[in-house]
C-alpha cells in the first residue's frame, strides 16, 4: 500500500521523497487548474499561491538506485490515479455535479440562503481572527470583550473584582434581616416615621397654613358676587341662530315665490351679518369669565384643603395607639438598627465598583446583535454563541464542497479551539433569567449605598421628623369647612363650562365663517332684483352643495350655547359667588383650628432630606420581606460565579496570545488579502439580510401598527400639555411609521422573491442576495427605542381603557421592532462592496485547494472491514477505493512495469562496473 501526503512537516521529515510527491501533486494540479472556473483577481492570488510553494532544489548529484526506484514507484502510482468517468473529479466545481441534500415541500429559500451566508460570515470572520491572533495584530482583550459580549468593559475589569470583598457585602447582608428583626423597638419607630411620612405628602406644597390670608380669596368672590359675569353674546347669538334656521330652511324647501324669496333672502342676509359680528363679541366676553386676582377659588384654599386631608390621614393613623418619637429608649433602638444597616451598606458601597462592571456587562449582553459595536468579529454578531458554530460549520458538506479540500478545516483550528474556554466564562457570566433576576438587586444596592453615603445627612433627619412628633394634636371638626370646599369647587367648576363653550362657539364659528360669508353674498344678490332675475339667484342658492359643513358646525354652536344658557339658568356664577362670600367667616375658623397641626405640617414640610430617612427604612424592609423581588442568597451564587473568572479569563488571554502559524493549513490562510475588510463586508451585510428576513417572519404583527395609531394622533394633533416637546415629536414619527410599513414590506417582498433555492458552492453565484438587498431604503434615522417610550409616556396619561389597551399594544410592538431594527442606511455600504469579498473569497477557495489538496491515494490492501468505512472512504479528497477486478488487473500492470524496468535498471548498474 502506498500512501502519500503533502503536509509541510511530512515533506521535512521524508528527504528526497519531496521531490516525487511535489512532481505528482504538480500533475494533479495542472488537472485540476483545467475545470476550475476563472477567478476575479486570480493573478494576484497566484503570484501569492506561488511564494507558498514548498519546493528543495534538486540535488546535482548523480541519480542513486534507491532513488531510482523511488521515482518508478512514483510514476507507477502517478498512472493508477486516473479520472473515471463514474468517480467525478472531486474538485469539478460544476454546480449539477454537486449532491443536492433532500428538502423539505416546504422550505423556506430566502432562509436556507441566509444561513448559507451567515456560514460565510463566520468561516471570513475565523479567517481574519486565526491570522490576527497568529500576527499579533489584535487587542485579545478587546476580542475577548466583544466574544463575550461585554459592551465596554475589559477582562481587566472583570479580573479586577474582589471576590472575598463581593462575598463579605453579600454575607453582611443575609445576616441583617435576622438582627433588624431582633430589634422591635426601633422596628415600631420605623413604622412611625412610615406613617408620617404618608401625612407629609398629603401636606408638602401647603407651606405654613397659619399664615395663610384669605384676602385676595375674599375680594374676588365679594366682587364676582356684586356683578356676576356679562355675557352679551348669548342673546345675540340666540337671535341669530333662531332666523338664520328658520329662513334657511324656508328657502331650502319652499317652491319659487317672487316675494316670499325676496323677505326670506333679506332676513337669511341679517342672520349671516349677526353670526359674523358675533364671533368678536364671543371673544371679548371669553375675556371676562375669570376672577380679578386669583386663578381659581379652589387652588385659593388648596393648603387648606391638603392640611384638612393630613389631619384626617393623622387621625386615622394615630386614633388608637398613642405613637410618638418622642421616647429617647426607642430613638437609641432606632439608632442601634440605623448602624446594623450602616455597617452592611458600608460593605456594599465598597463593592459598588464591581457591582457596576457587572451591571455594565449585563446590560450590554441583553443589547440585540445590532445593538452592539463591534471591530472584530462581524460574523459573530452574538458572539461566542456564533464561534460555537463554527466547528459545524467547518465539518458540513456544503463548506467542504465551497472549500474543495477537507484540510480547510484544520486551518481554523487555533480559533475553533477557543469555544470551550469561552464556554466556561459565559456559564460562569450567567444566564439571561440570571440577568432579569438581578436588575431589581442592582437598583436595590444603588439606594442602599446611600445610607452609607449619606449616614450623618440620615441621622440628623431622623431626629428633626422625632422633634416635630412629639405631641398628638386633636382632629378640629372639618365638615362646614368641606362645605364650603364644595361650593369653591362648583364656582370654579361652572365657570370653567362656561369658559370651555365659549371656547367651542368661537372655533365654530371661526370655521363655519367661509360659509356665512358665502351665503350672505348670495343674498346681497338678491337685493333689488326681481322676475327671472331673483329666481335664478333663488336657483344658485338651492344648487349649493358645499353648506353642509357649515350648518353642522353652526348645529355645534347652538349647542355650546345652550350649556351656557343652562349654567346661567341653573347654578347662575353671581349667585354660587355670593353663597361663598357669605361662609368666609367658616373658612378662617378652620384655619384657626389647624394652628396646632400646622405647626406639625410645616415642620414635617422643613425637613431637609425626609426621602433619605424613607429610602432607609424601605431598603431594611425589602431584606426581611418574603416578597422581596431578589434573594441574597441567589445574588451570592451568581456573584460568586462572576468573582471565579478572572483565572479563566486570564487563561483565555494567554492561549489566545500563543496561537500562531503552526501548519501548512493555517500558513495557507495568508492567500486571503485583506481578511480584516471581508469580515467586515459579508458579516455586517449579512445581519442587514438577518434583519430583513426578521421583519418578513414578524410582518402580521406589525402591519398591525397602522390600525392601532389612533390615540397617538390624536395627541399628536391636541398636544396635551403635559407631554414633552421631544415626546410630542417621536409620537410624531410613530404616526409616520405607520404609513411607511406598508411601503417597507412591499420593499422586503420584492428583495425576498428574487431569491431561488440554490445548492451553488460557487460564492459569486449568492451576489444578487446582496446587491438586491441594498435596494430596501428600511426606515431611516427611525430612533423607535424613543418612539416606545413616547408611547408609554402616553399611555401614563390616558384614562380610557380601550385606548390604553391599544398604547400597551403599540409599545410592545415598537419595542419588538426596536429589537430587530428597522434603518437598512446603515447596510448600504455593506451591500455594495460584498459581492466584490464573495469573489475574493472564491479566488481564496481555489488558490488553498490548489495548495494544499494531497494527491489521490491509491488503497491497495484489504477492503474497509463495513459499508460505512468504505462509504466515508470514498467521500474524502485524500483516498479513492480500488475495487479487487480493478486492483488486480492495476497490478499485473504495476508488476510488468517494474518487471521490464528492472531488467533495464540491472543493465546499467552491470555496465556500470
Amino acid at each position: 500500500m502506498f500512501q502519500f501526503g503533502n503536509s509541510y512537516e511530512l515533506q521535512k521529515n521524508q528527504g528526497n521523497l519531496t521531490e516525487i510527491q511535489t512532481f505528482s501533486s504538480s500533475r494533479l494540479a495542472a488537472e485540476r487548474t483545467c475545470i476550475l472556473r476563472p477567478r476575479p483577481h486570480y493573478s494576484k492570488v497566484r503570484k501569492k499561491f506561488d511564494q507558498f510553494q514548498f519546493k528543495k532544489k534538486i540535488k546535482s548529484s548523480p541519480l542513486s538506485i534507491r532513488d531510482f526506484f523511488l521515482l518508478l514507484t512514483a510514476l507507477a502510482t502517478n498512472s493508477l490515479n486516473h479520472t473515471d468517468p463514474n468517480n467525478p473529479n472531486p474538485f469539478d466545481r460544476t454546480v449539477s455535479d454537486v449532491p443536492r441534500p433532500i428538502r423539505a415541500p416546504n422550505a423556506d429559500p430566502l432562509k436556507t440562503t441566509i444561513e448559507k451566508m451567515k456560514t460565510i460570515a463566520r468561516i471570513a470572520t475565523g479567517i481574519f481572527l486565526q491570522r490576527a491572533l497568529a500576527q499579533k495584530t489584535i487587542m485579545t482583550d478587546a476580542l475577548i470583550s466583544e466574544l463575550l459580549r461585554l459592551g465596554s468593559v475589559t477582562p481587566a475589569d472583570i479580573i479586577g473584582i474582589n471576590g472575598t470583598e463581593l462575598t463579605e457585602a453579600l454575607t453582611a447582608l443575609k445576616d441583617l434581616p435576622g438582627t433588624l428583626t431582633a430589634n422591635s423597638r426601633a422596628m415600631r419607630f420605623a413604622g412611625v416615621y412610615k406613617a408620617l411620612h404618608e401625612v407629609k405628602k398629603l401636606v408638602d406644597g401647603s407651606g405654613n397654613i397659619t399664615n395663610w390670608s384669605e384676602k385676595r380669596l375674599k375680594a374676588d368672590i365679594e366682587k364676582m358676587a356684586q356683578n356676576g359675569i356679562e355675557l352679551k353674546f348669548v342673546t345675540q347669538l340666540d337671535d341669530c341662530g333662531t332666523d338664520w334656521k328658520s329662513t334657511y330652511k324656508s328657502l331650502s324647501t319652499m317652491d319659487y315665490s317672487e316675494d316670499s324669496s325676496a323677505v326670506f333672502f333679506s332676513q337669511l342676509k341679517k342672520a349671516a351679518d349677526c353670526y359674523i359680528n358675533g364671533t368678536n363679541l364671543v371673544s371679548a366676553d371669553l375675556k371676562t369669565v375669570k376672577f380679578a386676582t386669583i386663578e381659581s377659588a379652589t387652588s385659593e384654599l388648596s393648603p387648606l384643603s391638603k392640611a384638612a386631608k393630613g389631619v384626617k390621614k393623622y387621625s386615622d393613623t394615630f386614633e388608637t395607639v398613642e405613637q410618638k418619637l418622642s421616647d429617647t429608649a426607642d430613638f437609641a433602638s432606632f439608632e442601634e438598627y440605623f448602624h446594623s444597616v450602616f455597617n452592611a451598606s458600608r460593605k456594599v458601597d465598597d463593592i459598588t465598583k464591581y457591582l457596576e462592571v457587572i451591571k455594565n456587562f449585563s446590560i450590554s449582553r441583553s443589547l440585540p446583535p445590532h445593538s452592539r459595536h463591534l471591530n472584530y468579529t462581524f460574523g459573530f454578531p452574538r458572539g461566542y454563541d456564533d464561534l460555537n458554530l463554527l466547528s459545524d460549520d467547518l465539518n458540513s458538506q456544503w463548506i467542504s464542497q465551497v472549500a474543495r479540500v477537507d484540510s480547510f478545516k484544520m486551518g481554523l483550528r487555533s480559533v475553533e479551539s477557543l469555544s470551550p474556554s469561552l464556554k466556561d466564562i459565559e456559564s460562569d457570566l450567567g444566564s439571561e433569567q440570571q440577568r432579569v433576576a438581578m436588575k431589581p438587586f442592582f437598583k436595590f444596592a444603588e439606594e442602599f449605598r446611600c445610607v452609607h453615603l449619606k449616614s450623618k445627612n440620615l441621622i440628623d433627619n431622623a431626629e428633626a421628623i422625632r422633634n416635630c412628633h412629639r405631641f398628638t394634636p386633636d382632629q378640629p371638626n372639618a365638615t362646614d369647612f368641606m362645605n364650603v370646599e364644595l361650593d369653591a369647587k362648583e364656582l370654579d367648576a361652572g365657570m370653567e363650562r362656561i369658559r370651555k363653550s365659549m371656547s367651542d362657539i368661537e372655533t365654530n364659528l371661526t370655521a363655519a365663517e367661509a360659509g356665512i360669508i358665502m351665503v350672505r353674498d348670495i343674498c346681497a344678490k338678491a337685493e333689488g332684483k326681481k322676475g327671472a332675475d331673483l329666481e335664478k339667484v333663488f336657483n344658485e342658492f338651492r344648487n349649493n352643495k358645499d353648506m353642509n359643513k357649515t350648518n353642522d358646525l353652526l348645529k355645534k354652536v347652538s349647542e355650546s350655547l345652550a350649556i351656557v344658557k343652562t349654567v346661567q339658568r341653573d347654578s347662575p356664577i353671581k349667585v354660587k359667588a355670593k353663597d361663598l362670600s357669605d361662609k368666609m367667616s367658616v373658612i378662617l375658623s378652620y384655619q384657626k383650628a389647624l394652628k396646632l397641626f400646622g405647626t406639625l405640617f410645616s415642620c414635617l414640610q422643613g425637613v431637609k432630606d425626609y426621602a433619605s430617612v424613607m429610602t432607609f427604612i424601605s431598603n431594611s424592609e425589602e431584606l426581611k420581606s418574603d416578597q422581596s423581588p431578589f434573594s441574597v442568597g441567589k445574588v451570592q451564587r451568581i456573584l460568586s460565579d462572576v468573582a471565579g473568572t478572572p483565572d479563566k479569563l486570564t487563561a483565555l488571554n494567554d492561549k489566545m496570545g500563543s496561537i500562531d502559524f503552526k501548519t501548512a493549513e493555517s500558513n495557507a490562510l495568508e492567500l486571503l488579502e485583506d481578511p480584516s475588510t471581508h469580515s467586515e463586508v459579508i458579516g455586517t451585510a449579512t445581519q442587514g439580510l438577518v434583519a430583513m428576513k426578521m421583519l418578513l417572519d414578524k410582518q402580521s404583527e406589525f402591519e398591525q401598527i397602522p390600525q392601532h395609531v389612533g390615540p397617538i394622533g390624536q395627541a399628536v394633533a391636541t398636544t396635551p400639555p403635559q407631554l414633552s416637546s421631544e415626546d410630542v415629536i417621536h409620537l410624531k414619527s410613530v404616526v409616520a411609521l405607520s404609513t411607511n410599513i406598508s411601503t417597507l414590506f412591499a420593499e422586503l417582498h420584492t428583495w425576498s422573491d428574487q431569491i431561488v433555492e440554490s445548492d451553488s458552492t460557487v460564492l459569486a453565484d449568492y451576489k444578487n442576495l446582496f446587491s438586491n438587498a441594498a435596494t430596501v431604503a428600511g426606515i431611516p434615522a427611525a430612533d423607535v427605542k424613543a418612539m416606545s417610550a413616547a408611547v408609554a409616556n402616553l399611555k401614563d396619561l390616558t384614562t380610557d381603557p380601550t385606548a390604553r389597551d391599544e398604547l400597551t399594544k403599540m409599545a410592545k410592538w415598537l419595542d419588538n421592532l426596536g429589537l430587530i431594527g428597522v434603518d437598512f442606511s446603515n447596510f448600504t455600504a455593506s451591500f455594495a462592496s460584498a459581492p466584490n469579498s464573495l469573489d475574493q473569497l472564491d479566488a481564496f477557495f481555489a488558490a488553498f485547494a490548489e495548495l494544499m489538496a494531497p494527491p489521490l491515494v491509491v488503497h491497495t490492501g484489504p477492503p474497509p472491514q463495513s459499508q460505512q468505512q468504505q462509504s466515508v472512504l470514498a467521500n474524502t479528497t485524500s483516498g479513492i477505493w480500488i475495487p479487487n477486478t480493478t486492483e488486480t488487473a492495476n497490478s499485473a500492470t504495476l508488476a510488468w512495469i517494474l518487471g521490464s524496468l528492472g531488467g533495464i535498471v540491472l543493465i546499467i548498474v552491470a555496465t556500470s562496473f
